[in-house]
């Protein structure tokens, strides 16, 4: 890996990490408290506007 492929690699990682944190911190504010980052994240894939099919799930 270059230089420039490890920094890049890096930056993602870390701002993977600020985005999970930041979402972390919002469950704190609202109701669902009691709900990991993981169903969150669930919830949002199946979708509560536009529901999905059990294969567009499989396609995610």
């Amino acid at each position: 890996m270059t230089n420039t492929q490890e920094l890049l690699n890096k930056l993602l990682v870390q701002l993977f990490n600020d985005i999970l944190h930041i979402e972390e911190n919002s469950l704190k504010n609202i109701d669902l408290m009691d709900l990991s980052m993981t169903e969150i994240h669930t919830i949002e894939a199946v979708g509560i506007k536009d529901a999905k099919t059990m294969g567009e799930l499989h396609m995610i």
